[in-house]
């Protein structure tokens, strides 16, 4: 990271496109929704790499990002639209932006290494991956909009693969359309198996020790690939969070600060009413705040830590 930097800077500088850097400059990770995880991973490390101290890194500012996996899907499961003191239009068992779910698997299938003797087909349905949606992803062309667009469309018009035909009727109970969006309907989108495991609460008591089976597995991995435990940040994180985001739930912020709780105030604080609005629309704000009302306080919160 400090390496590229410095080839960037040299070669911009050869161009005379850059003006030059004063000594005391400041460095900040920032980010939303995916975004935002990576934000506080960067933050990890450039922490455990000794790296602060060169980028002059001063903290993270992390907004509605899906720290832990395990809180997010059982949050899919669970709730029921009165979660975190608020209500939402979110219902038990859906996922109302459902390329979230063949993002996580296939990502957790592709780079942790307790999946490697196990496959998408474990843990997506037949149905949803006939849909393409793989494919969709890989060739990394399309938006979510793009995708639930085309999604619509094999609901409306039914969907043929490989000599399996899906009627609009089947489609319809994979994905339903309120007010104009397309949710997914988990109990269709994933395996049977994969859905029975992850819906039951018994499951979720502890994570298991060993990987037994492609569950097992799946269980182990999303604990491993949450970010909220397994370290403590040595500068300040300034969480926003909207109470009513349906697709990254509130409770990964909770999640982070149970599992810190001792540092809550002082190494990390939240804005959690930055929002009133569901994921996009917190994201808008999110963006659109920065030169507004909650820039300056969240920079200054962090260098104010960095300077103690």
């Amino acid at each position: 990271m400090q390496c590229g930097l410095k080839i960037y800077r040299k070669s911009e500088g050869e161009n005379q496109r850059l003006l030059p850097i004063k000594s005391d400059w400041r460095m900040f990770a920032i980010g939303y929704s995916q975004g935002g995880a990576v934000t506080m991973a960067v933050q990890r490390y450039i922490e455990e790499n000794d790296l602060a101290a060169p980028l002059h890194f001063q903290g993270s500012i992390c907004g509605d990002g899906p720290y832990d996996l395990i809180t997010t899907i059982r949050y899919y499961i669970e709730d029921d639209g009165t979660s975190y003191g608020t209500e939402t239009k979110h219902r038990k068992g859906i996922v109302t932006m459902p390329i979230v779910m063949p993002l996580i698997i296939k990502g957790m299938c592709y780079a942790n290494p307790l999946l490697a003797s196990y496959g998408v087909e474990n843990y997506l349905s037949q149905q949803l991956i006939d849909t393409g949606v793989l494919d969709w992803i890989d060739s990394k062309e399309y938006t979510t909009d793009d995708i639930s667009q085309m999604w619509y469309s094999q609901l409306k018009n039914g969907l043929e693969k490989d000599g399996r035909h899906y009627t609009p009727e089947q489609m319809a109970e994979m994905f339903v359309t309120p007010e104009g969006d397309i949710w997914g309907c988990l109990e269709k989108m994933l395996t049977k198996e994969c859905y029975d495991y992850l819906s039951n609460p018994d499951n979720f008591v502890e994570v298991p020790t060993r990987a037994d089976n492609a569950m097992t597995a799946m269980h182990m991995a999303m604990a491993e690939d949450s970010i909220t435990t397994g370290w403590t940040p040595k500068h300040r994180i300034y969480f926003m969070h909207s109470k009513s985001d349906t697709v990254v739930p509130y409770g990964n912020w909770l999640s982070f600060r149970d599992a810190h709780a001792d540092k809550e105030g002082t190494l990390f604080c939240v804005d959690d009413t930055f929002s009133t609005g569901d994921h996009v629309g917190a994201g808008t704000t999110f963006y659109t705040s920065f030169g507004f009302r909650n820039t300056a306080p969240a920079f200054n919160w962090l260098c104010e830590g960095t300077a103690k």
